[in-house]
């Protein structure tokens, strides 16, 4: 099994969905996506993202921050027993600043 990968999105553009196709079209991980306090016009991205499988999305209310976002994904990969065979969390960027290939 391979690593999750989590995703911290604020204000997400199409470059999130872009990122999220090519992952899952390049590799099999889990991806975990926190919404961090968007505002309902980037809603469309997470609706989008819903359809795609191996994706959780977890959701704050208000935007906290990057590290409170990651916070947030960490603590539900290790509490969720979905993720027990996978060894790790690889993070990436919702701007599309990294890519999907090893």
């Amino acid at each position: 099994m391979s690593p999750a990968i989590i995703i911290p999105a604020y204000q997400p553009t199409e470059c999130l969905l872009q990122l999220v196709d090519n992952i899952s079209s390049e590799l099999d991980n889990n991806i975990i996506i926190i919404n961090d306090g968007s505002s309902p016009e980037h809603q469309d991205i997470f609706n989008k993202l819903k359809h795609h499988k191996n994706i959780d999305i977890l959701d704050h209310y208000t935007n906290q921050g990057k590290g409170a976002a990651l916070k947030t994904a960490f603590k539900y990969f290790l509490e969720n027993s979905k993720y027990e065979r996978n060894p790790g969390v690889i993070t990436a960027d919702a701007d599309g600043q990294h890519l999907s290939k090893i």
